[in-house]
């Protein structure tokens, strides 16, 4: 399997209790352009998203679904900006959205759980809805960290 490749926000980075340790849930959000969908056809070999997706959000039947992936063991060496660490990929929640111009697009949610790491976790919950200012309009915008995820075995 290749790698996966994204621009994403992190949504959500919060510390969970389960039963005798602490793990981190987080979450990403990736948007794609409904011209021709990519984002889904990367997770090829691990699940077949294909069946849920049309080739374009425009012949989608749904305009929300739920992915539930525990059950898939789905892990992961995630890079997320400069930071490099082991994350299980637990839910994929989407949204096809439709704007004013009627162009289509489709929001992901991509829902992980990775090890408590207070040095890691401290650096990586600094990028939540992260904002930086625009160079070309001066205005302040959330800004999309690169990510890559390279399957485990």
């Amino acid at each position: 399997m290749s790698d996966i490749k994204f621009k994403a926000v992190m949504t959500k980075f919060q510390p969970i209790i389960k039963k005798d340790s602490v793990i981190v849930s987080f979450k990403l959000k990736v948007v794609e352009d409904t011209s021709i969908r990519t984002f889904p056809q990367q997770f090829r070999g691990q699940i077949d998203l294909m069946s849920l997706f049309a080739s374009n959000a425009t012949q989608d039947v749904w305009i929300k679904s739920s992915i539930p992936l525990s059950d898939y063991r789905m892990k992961y060496e995630m890079t997320f900006d400069q930071y490099v660490f082991d994350a299980r990929l637990d839910q994929i929640d989407t949204t096809r959205k439709e704007a004013k111009d009627g162009t289509w697009s489709t929001e992901y949610i991509l829902s992980f759980v990775k090890e408590l790491d207070k040095d890691l976790d401290t650096n990586l919950s600094s990028l939540l809805k992260y904002k930086a200012i625009d160079p070309e309009t001066g205005k302040k915008i959330t800004v999309q960290f690169d990510t890559t995820l390279v399957e485990k075995q």
